[in-house]
């Protein structure tokens, strides 16, 4: 259980990760069990949980993982809606760089796990409209295909007090999510004065609510794992590229 961050409260019925491992927090009698699998056992950590804490919205907070360095959060906005976040250490990638892999959308089909196709429907000068067809396999063999077509906004580059950043915002406006909606963010943040260095991070915060009829807990572990393969894959394509 090293790395775990034992101080937080996490509510029931939410999954998290942490070190690289997946599960979910459950009730045990008056208290909680957060539950996650290590090798062939199962390890447990008691919580402390209220009623009122429970019946609030749900927050989890993970710790990065010590291979891909993803660090990730889940809050329950709502009964069926879900907030993630997400990021990643690009060390010294520059921001032009990673900008260049996300925005050349049709390309990153070829890159990302689980997005069957993307395609550029109609490209602006500040963004494009994408037809995005994903693939996901569930539980017990169950798999989920979702289409959407997303309409993507470029931002333009914001200069900070030491560093820059910039946006690309996206929505899916038709298809298999009542909401599928975010952003990617890239930093690049100067650090030091006389040997001063750059570090660049990629965040991704994505505010997703399937349709009524598919529970978002069915997709909730789905989504994380997608979501931290997705940085690590934008990373790594990256570095090829430089």
């Amino acid at each position: 259980m090293r790395g775990l961050m034992t101080e937080r409260v996490f509510p029931t019925g939410v999954w998290f990760t942490s070190q690289g491992k997946s599960g979910f927090v459950r009730r045990n009698g008056g208290g909680a069990k957060l539950i996650w699998r290590r090798g062939r056992s199962w390890d447990y950590l008691c919580l402390r949980i209220t009623a009122s804490q429970e019946d609030s919205s749900s927050f989890v907070s993970t710790v990065p993982d010590e291979d891909d360095g993803v660090t990730l959060s889940i809050e329950k906005v709502a009964k069926n809606k879900r907030r993630i976040s997400a990021s990643i250490s690009m060390g010294c990638i520059p921001l032009e760089t990673v900008w260049g892999v996300l925005t050349d959308y049709e390309g990153l089909a070829d890159f990302i796990p689980g997005l069957a196709s993307s395609k550029v429907l109609e490209r602006r000068e500040n963004g494009a409209q994408l037809l995005q067809i994903g693939e996901q396999e569930l539980a017990l063999g169950v798999k989920f295909r979702a289409k959407g077509v997303i309409e993507v906004t470029e931002l333009p580059l914001e200069l900070l007090d030491n560093g820059c950043r910039r946006d690309i915002g996206f929505d899916m406006v038709e298809g298999d999510f009542n909401l599928f909606r975010g952003i990617w963010r890239i930093e690049q943040i100067l650090h030091g004065v006389e040997d001063a260095t750059t570090q660049t991070s990629l965040t991704y915060i994505l505010e997703v609510q399937p349709k009524i009829w598919i529970p978002v807990a069915l997709l909730e572990g789905r989504l994380q794992k997608e979501v931290s393969n997705n940085l690590i894959c934008v990373r790594d394509r990256a570095l090829l590229i430089l």
